[in-house]
């Protein structure tokens, strides 16, 4: 996974853009970029010079659009934010939703796998391949 994006280049085109987010979400709801290695920061205070929103705003806006994949997917992209956000194992989250680590894992790459591009549409997203591929483990 890539370590650091600017702004402009976050569009949840990729998986690892998605990923991203999911993994600084806190951060960037609370208005602020994560910094680069080389300190580079949008600070909350500094207004931009192409835009006239405010700097804590972009991180915002950048994280209420993920909180809108991950609330629109429910409960398997919230168990790949927790994995990726809050570093929960996969084995953790089987033992606390009663699944086998397989079953979580696949769930959450599919939900991470649904989040991307630019044209969302939550309404098509579907668990019936979930609940076969859980049968067919179980099995």
């Amino acid at each position: 996974m890539r370590d650091w994006f600017a702004p402009g280049e976050l569009t949840y085109a990729t998986r690892e853009e998605v990923e991203w987010g999911l993994a600084h979400i806190e951060q960037l709801s609370d208005g602020s970029w994560p910094k680069q290695e080389s300190g580079y920061s949008i600070e909350p205070d500094v207004q931009s010079r192409r835009s006239k929103m405010g700097g804590f705003e972009v991180p915002i806006h950048a994280s209420a659009e993920l909180q809108r994949r991950v609330d629109s997917v429910g409960p398997d992209a919230l168990m790949a934010e927790l994995n990726r956000g809050y570093r929960y194992s996969f084995e953790r989250l089987g033992k606390i939703h009663n699944l086998e680590e397989e079953v979580v894992t696949y769930r959450c790459h599919c939900a991470v796998r649904f989040m991307i591009g630019r044209n969302f549409r939550a309404s098509r997203y579907r668990r019936d391949h979930v609940a076969a591929y859980a049968e067919k483990a179980n099995d």
